[in-house]
């Protein structure tokens, strides 16, 4: 699968096909399920809700009753709460984003997936501020710990922490934000540094 990165997503559409071609087997249920959710992600960074609809929902009937591992119902319980998000129903896009607590075990920490679910209902809510005991301790996360550095700056502004925003917002722009992986959050997280800024702006 290419990397899911910024202006790529012609790119990737061949290998979701590939994988959704493969076809559902005993042993290897996962393979085009994956394939289905890369092309939904594709389908919806280039803008065609539609498309990026029917192959999530391609995938949710192919998911069924079948008992896969927590990362990729997750992935795909989490885009139809982005989907919810979308059209602004923050309400269902929060109840379908609690899902993933149920996925819990020894190898699955939900939180980390958790956040990035609810991360724009809580903003859009001005209550991101709550996120916080999630949002610290994910920026060490491999992986993942810029998307919630940026995602930190914007909780510390709203709620009145300027100057830990700020101290973040001066470090990532040290370097012109290219410690910013770019990857699928890679806008993501562009956006929420810009936020942040907004938000202390707004403050002084």
């Amino acid at each position: 699968m290419s990397q899911c990165t910024p202006g790529n997503e012609q790119a990737r559409h061949p290998t979701a096909t590939e994988l959704i071609d493969i076809g559902p087997r005993p042993r290897q249920p996962t393979i085009p399920l994956l394939g289905l959710y890369h092309r939904a992600f594709s389908f919806r960074a280039e803008g065609d809700l539609a498309a990026a609809n029917d192959a999530i929902d391609q995938a949710l009937a192919l998911k069924g009753d079948r008992a896969l591992p927590p990362t990729y119902v997750a992935a795909v319980t989490l885009f139809q709460a982005t989907r919810h998000l979308l059209v602004g129903d923050l309400d269902s896009a929060e109840v379908v984003a609690n899902d993933v607590w149920q996925l819990a075990s020894d190898g699955f920490a939900p939180a980390n997936w958790y956040g990035p679910g609810v991360l724009m209902v809580r903003h859009s809510q001005d209550r991101l501020a709550e996120l916080l005991p999630i949002i610290e301790p994910a920026v060490e996360q491999p992986g993942i710990g810029e998307i919630y550095r940026a995602a930190l700056s914007v909780a510390l502004a709203h709620c009145g922490r300027t100057d830990d925003a700020a101290a973040i917002i001066a470090t990532a722009a040290a370097t012109g934000f290219t410690a910013v992986p770019r990857n699928f959050s890679w806008l993501a997280s562009l956006i929420a540094f810009a936020r942040s800024t907004l938000g202390n702006r707004d403050r002084h």
